[in-house]
């Protein structure tokens, strides 16, 4: 924990989002990148933003992918609904799933993300039931409990 406290200050992420909002993506960026490498998983987030928009960098689907991933496995709420999203609709590079939308609105809903319970209960209607049982084996995996609202 020193470690990170000394590479990436408790104030660096909120200045990277400062400057995000206010258009300066190149400061955020050297924000998020060096926090990111820390572990933090908002800086990973919003690296992931970056590569996705194209914002002070060139754009890469694989490289917010990455990040993305990075972030939601790190316990980002909005990486993981992020995620979902990707794979429901198979945007950023990745071959649509929804079977990958529901674990990861799961992790979200699992992790109170807002409204991410709604999204994995109408993806879960568009799977199979083997489908279903493929992703509940997953996050069986992972000690993530589901409850799918009527």
């Amino acid at each position: 924990m020193l470690l990170y406290t000394a590479i990436c200050p408790a104030d660096d992420y909120q200045d990277a989002l400062e400057a995000f909002n206010a258009g300066q993506y190149q400061r955020a960026g050297e924000y998020w990148q060096r926090c990111a490498l820390a572990g933090n998983a908002g800086c990973q987030f919003g690296l992931g933003v970056l590569y996705e928009e194209g914002r002070d960098r060139p754009q890469s689907d694989l490289q917010a992918l990455h990040w993305y991933r990075r972030a939601a496995l790190n316990g980002s709420r909005d990486a993981q609904v992020q995620l979902g999203f990707i794979y429901a609709t198979g945007r950023t590079g990745v071959e649509q799933s929804p079977v990958q939308a529901f674990v990861w609105f799961s992790l979200a809903a699992n992790n109170g993300a807002k409204n991410a319970a709604e999204y994995r209960d109408k993806v879960a209607q568009l799977l199979s039931n083997e489908e279903l049982d493929s992703a509940h084996l997953q996050l069986d995996s992972l000690g993530i409990q589901y409850h799918l609202q009527k």
